[in-house]
Parts: C-alpha cells; structure tokens; sequence
C-alpha cells in the first residue's frame, strides 16, 4: 500500500512540474542500490576516480582564450567583488521575457533572503550573509553553512510571505516557479525579488548562465570566471568518459516504475547529463512533443529495451534504496514483463538520490563528478 501511495504521490509531482517549470530554451534477482550518495550532509568536497581519469586532480578548461585549472573536488571560487556603487544582479538571456534583462538596486543588499535551492550552495561558497533560507536548505550543500541562519518555511509549491515580509530584507531570491503566486505579493511591497530557474527540465545552459550570473552579482568578476571554468572541467570530463565509454542506451524512470510511468528524456535536466555523457535516451524516440518528463507505460518500457534504467524522484521523500525496493516489488507483479528488458536482464538498474532530478545551480559539478564515478563502476566500458 505503501508503494502505490509513493506511485501516485511521484507520478502527480511529475505531471505538476512538467507543466510548470521555467528557465527552459527550447531545444536476474532483485536490483542492487547503486547510488553516488545524498547531499544533506555533504559540502560540496566530492571524489573524482572517472574525472580524474580525464582531468587528474584537477581539469584544464579555456575559457575567453585562457587556460584555467579546476579542481572538480574544491569547487573554490574567488572573489574580487566591490560593494560600493550600484548593485546588478543580471539575467540569461533565456528568461529575459519573462524576468526582464536584470534586477538593479541603488547599493548592495544587506538583508537578503534566499529561498532559492539552486543558488544557495553557490551563496556559500561566495560566503556571503544571509538572514534567511528556504527550509529546503537541508537538501543542498550549503546545509552545514547556513545552519544558524533563520529558516522560512518555503518549499516547491508554498512561500510563508508573511514571515519574509517581516524580515524587512531588502533582496529575496526565489524560484521564478513562484513569482505570480508569491513572488508578486513581495514586489508590491517594493521589496526586490531576483528570480531563479528550478526544476527537472532547466536547459543545462541556462543553469550555468544563471550561475554566472549570480556569481558576478555577489563575487565579481573572478567569481564568474571561476564559475565559467568549472563548468567547462565539468563538459571536458564528460567528454572524456564519452569517448572512453561505449554509448548505452537508457531510459530514465521517475519515480519507481509500474504499470503507469513518468520518462525523462533527453530535454530533462538529468537526460541532459547523460546525453553529455553519451548515452542514448531510450524516450526520444517516443517524444513527439519534446516534452522533458512524459507519460509512459511498462509495455513501451520493454519495446524500447533500453541497457540501462536509471531511476529518479523528488529531492525529499524517496531516498535511492525506496525506489528499488518499489521497483523489485512491480517487476514481481510482471516478471515476465521485466525480465524481458535489457537492463533488468543485466542488473544495470540505477536508483539515484533526488538531487538529480532538478536543477539546483552550482551544486549540478559535484553531482556530476559522483555519477561519472558511479557509472564507471556499475557499468564498466
């Protein structure tokens, strides 16, 4: 009962954050956890074996004619920011219709809320104060480093404005996902409001826009620099692992699976990781809306019989080891079913912790350097 009632829960959340993300461009015996590991703890210092074997310690990345060493493992980003003068925080040209081109303050902010998941690891690193985060914090990096600042209650569907508002800040930050429903209630008390792209099918490119964006914004101009050259490691190390690896084709199950289930393709933000990596999205082929996450069923799962299923969920509630757990008990419902696909047959079904399923900004490279890692251990070449 219990792993229906997951089903459904995971099956809604899906349809609703199909349908409502922003930041987009166009464009065998039971399964065994395999999983690169959570984030609740973790602050953003991550093991690099694959991007190692492409970058050694460190990777090399040009950037605007320059070569830049980045160590995938610290992440570290300098800062040459001044705070006098005019305060510019600006937007990716992607959202420019529906953000406008950048938020401007006469000065730099000195009370600022951040609600936002995919801006607040990038925050920490840049160290830069905060009165308030999102309760979701608990669920990035920058957990350990905002532990004593003052949590809002503020999640994916739900904004406490009256608590924001009372905080008097003078800059809060927040998924453009909320700006009609709670983001405009904040602007008519002219408190500024800089709007981030969240969700499972943010375009890879905006993400780092926005990342650099903000990076300049609270770091300068080294900060974005930095930012710039640690994305460019991270595409050479999938690149590396691309022609290191032979390509697979694999179809991304959100949620735990059953007769009735969700599909990431290649627009998703996670089907954009590992078609950088180079695999081959079992979906595509069935997407005829480019949609990023759609309906599917267990029959057109086994006529696509793809070599690999990677299993994805919300960022809270369905740790890696709850998915399997529901996926073995509907392929025992149908094992005929099951056993005939590919990935079932080879025991190359890989559950994977909620950080994956939606953009979260900067914290994208370590999440990025442990799948490398996973994946050349669970699949070899």
């Amino acid at each position: 009962m219990k792993v229906l009632r997951s089903l459904c829960a995971v099956t809604a959340l899906a349809l609703c954050l199909a349908g409502c993300q922003t930041g987009n461009t166009p464009s065998q015996g039971s399964a065994a956890a395999s999983t690169p590991g959570t984030t609740n703890s973790e602050t953003g210092t991550v093991s690099s074996t694959a991007a190692a074997g492409a970058t050694g310690a460190a990777g090399t990345a040009d950037t605007a004619g320059k070569s830049a060493t980045v160590d995938l493992n610290e992440l570290t980003i300098r800062s040459n920011l001044d705070k006098t003068g005019k305060f510019v925080i600006n937007y990716p040209e992607a959202v420019w219709k529906k953000h406008g081109k950048a938020l401007e303050l006469k000065a730099y902010p000195k009370k600022i809320i951040d609600l936002s998941t995919s801006s607040l690891f990038l925050m920490s690193k840049l160290k830069v104060d905060l009165i308030g985060v999102s309760r979701t914090v608990k669920n990035t990096r920058a957990a350990e480093y905002y532990k004593n600042v003052k949590t809002i209650d503020s999640g994916m569907r739900s904004v406490d404005t009256e608590a924001v508002i009372a905080m008097e800040p003078d800059l809060v930050i927040m998924s453009g996902g909320m700006k009609e429903k709670f983001g405009s209630q904040i602007e008519k008390l002219n408190i500024p409001v800089y709007y981030t792209s969240e969700g499972p099918i943010v375009n890879l490119a905006v993400n780092q826009a926005e990342t650099e964006c903000l990076a300049e914004a609270f770091g300068g101009s080294q900060a974005k620099e930095d930012v710039t050259a640690i994305y460019a490691a991270m595409r050479k190390s999938a690149e590396a692992y691309a022609k290191e690896h032979a390509a697979k084709s694999a179809m991304v199950i959100f949620g735990p699976g059953g007769k009735g289930v969700m599909v990431a393709t290649s627009t998703s933000f996670f089907g954009q990781q590992l078609k950088l990596l180079g695999f081959e999205n079992a979906a595509d082929p069935i997407n005829a809306k480019g949609s990023g996450v759609l309906p599917s069923s267990l029959e057109v799962l086994a006529k696509q019989n793809p070599a690999v299923i990677f299993l994805i969920a919300p960022p809270t509630g369905y740790d890696p080891q709850t998915l399997l757990d529901a996926f073995n008990d509907a392929k025992a419902k149908d094992p005929k079913i099951y056993e005939s696909i590919q990935a079932v047959k080879d025991n190359k079904v890989i559950a994977l912790p909620g950080n994956y399923t939606t953009s979260k900004g900067l914290e994208v490279v370590p999440d990025f350097v442990k799948l490398i890692d996973l994946l050349s251990e669970k699949l070899g070449k």
